[in-house]
């Protein structure tokens, strides 16, 4: 993710070594994007020694909005290396928003 979206915070990713998920404040940012991708193929094997079986990252954003802007802006969708898109809205509610077949 290189560009900046206002209302927009990382909490997990595996691959850049971040992990704020003890620190997340649902209050302040209600909705949540969790995705998970299969590994590039030609770096499966470290890969996997590296960070496991899968690419993943959590985002929190104050806004729905946000969260469409960083799936539109990052082309998630149809992404050929993705496994699993879930939102989660402020209720607790889970929505797929894309999942490979």
């Amino acid at each position: 993710m290189a560009k900046e979206i206002a209302g927009l915070k990382v909490i997990y990713a595996n691959t850049y070594r971040i992990d704020e998920r003890a620190s997340e404040d649902p209050k302040e940012f209600p909705w949540k994007l969790h995705c998970n991708f299969r590994h590039a193929d030609f770096m499966v094997v470290a890969a996997v020694c590296l960070y496991g079986g899968s690419e993943e990252f959590i985002l929190r954003a104050k806004t729905r909005e946000a969260l469409e802007e960083a799936i539109t802006t990052n082309e998630w969708r149809g992404h050929p290396r993705l496994r699993r898109m879930t939102l989660t809205h402020p209720d607790g509610k889970e929505e797929d928003v894309c999942q490979s077949t």
